[in-house]
Order: structure tokens, then sequence, then C-alpha cells
């Protein structure tokens, strides 16, 4: 049987792991939702459809 530090560490480097992934896809749904903001005001989009997009970057 392995030892169980060596789970340990396996458990651990998977949890680093996926809140590395967790947080690169964070930051790319940020910059994403900023970029659809842009064109909202660019295209003169309704003042609430532009609040409310706002409104979603602000709780990613």
């Amino acid at each position: 049987m392995a030892d169980p530090r060596i789970r340990t560490i396996k458990i651990k480097t998977g949890v680093v792991r996926r809140l590395a992934k967790e947080k690169s896809f964070y930051e790319r749904e940020v910059e994403a939702q900023k970029v659809r903001i842009e064109k909202y005001k660019a295209d003169g989009k309704d003042e609430y459809d532009l609040r409310k997009q706002e409104e979603v970057l602000n709780e990613s």
C-alpha cells in the first residue's frame, strides 16, 4: 500500500491544479464580459441591457 503522505500530497496537488484552472477560466470570462460591454456601448444598446451586463461582470 502507498504511503499516506504521498496520497495526501496527490490530493492537495489536484486541488491546486483545479483552483488554478478555475481561476484562469474566470479571468477569461471577465475579459469576454468586458469586450461584450464595450460592444454594447459601441452599438448604442439599451441602458438596461448595458447595466445588466455590468452586473454580470461585477459578479465574476
